[in-house]
């Protein structure tokens, strides 16, 4: 008698195997866009790609990087796709304005939407434990859980040395971190997404930013980006956004080490394809006529375009380019991950 029959003995064990393993092998390869192109390539190696549905995904990095506004471009991208979405707000940082900007009340009032403001670790755990029990696996698959952010959990203990006037190493709650981290785990298939910080690393000749937390949500995460350096963004005199460089720290779709920029604009949000000028320039999409000037080769009459006037009038340069060449595959085959037929994969044989 082979193993899977005795298993098949247990009748609940057995539907329970074959349920799951049927399902879970029919998982489609699927993401969610972050709704700008450069975090997408960086998450997936694709234009039209995103984070990857039924995994971890981490955005670690600076304050005032764009971290939780990403988050909300997000839920945005996930509604859209008719997605439940629980949203951990660890820092209290979701208000009535940023509600209101991204239209996200029919969401909330539809329950589409929830919002948890909570950073207890003992409480999160609870939270999560309970969506396992009370999720169905299709119920799962279809739901996304944002924690933003993870650095802003704290447990008993933190309060407790607060409370005595304490300063001591709080191990505990990275253990409890720890702990959490493999409790996502059991969320499978669910899609989740952490916001973290990065601290500045010591004992290295190069300065060096660590992502906090604990490492075990590293070891679990599918898919981590951090961000890198922060720039200011000038109009003559005038600092009208923030250019911040992030890389791809790990990812199972795209080539390592990917590194690309974003734009913060500080007259609302983070644009959507900023970043993308090198790339297209590079395989022949854009080409420079003269100097300080634009112009798209495969366009007839197309006009000379100023930089600034690319950015200012993004749809109409980028769709063209997205949507009538093959620029989005000429990204994919540039950034995404390989990977050979396993017909095609030597291995050792002795």
């Amino acid at each position: 008698m082979g193993i899977y029959e005795k298993l098949a003995k247990n009748k609940n064990l057995k539907e329970y195997i074959t349920d799951i393993s049927e399902k879970s092998l029919k998982l489609k390869e699927d993401f969610i866009s972050t709704g700008i192109a450069t975090l997408n390539i960086l998450y997936s190696g694709r234009i039209d790609g995103g984070i990857p549905k039924h995994k971890i995904s981490m955005i670690a990095g600076e304050t005032q990087s764009g971290k939780s506004l990403q988050s909300v471009y997000l839920i945005k991208q996930a509604l859209k796709k008719g997605m439940q979405v629980f949203y951990i707000d660890t820092e209290f940082a979701m208000n009535e304005v940023m509600i209101n900007n991204f239209k996200l009340e029919d969401a909330i009032k539809d329950k589409q939407l929830i919002i948890i403001p909570e950073n207890d670790i003992t409480q999160v755990k609870q939270i999560v434990a309970n969506l396992k029990d009370e999720l169905d696996f299709d119920e799962k698959e279809n739901s996304l859980l944002i924690i933003d952010s993870w650095g802003g959990l704290v447990n008993s203990k933190q309060l407790d040395d607060a409370m005595s006037g304490k300063d001591v190493a709080d191990l505990q709650t990275t253990r409890a971190k720890n702990g959490l981290a493999n409790l996502l785990l059991t969320l499978h298939p669910m899609t989740i997404y952490i916001v973290n910080h990065v601290y500045q690393g010591i004992g290295s000749f190069v300065p060096t930013k660590e992502i906090s937390g604990g490492s075990k949500i590293q070891y679990v995460a599918s898919a981590i980006v951090k961000t890198t350096s922060q720039a200011k963004d000038k109009d003559g005199n005038d600092v009208i956004g923030k250019v911040v460089t992030a890389i791809t720290e790990k990812g199972r779709y795209v080539k390592p080490h990917t590194k690309l920029k974003y734009l913060i604009r500080f007259d609302g949000g983070i644009h959507p394809y900023y970043g993308l000028l090198d790339d297209a320039l590079e395989g022949g999409y854009v080409i420079k006529p003269n100097s300080g000037w634009y112009t798209r080769p495969f366009l007839e009459n197309d006009k000379k375009w100023r930089e600034k006037e690319i950015w200012e009038n993004s749809k109409e340069f980028w769709r063209p380019i997205l949507k009538e060449t093959d620029f989005p595959e000429y990204i994919r085959k540039k950034y995404e991950l390989g990977s050979k037929d396993s017909s095609e994969i030597e291995m050792l044989d002795i």
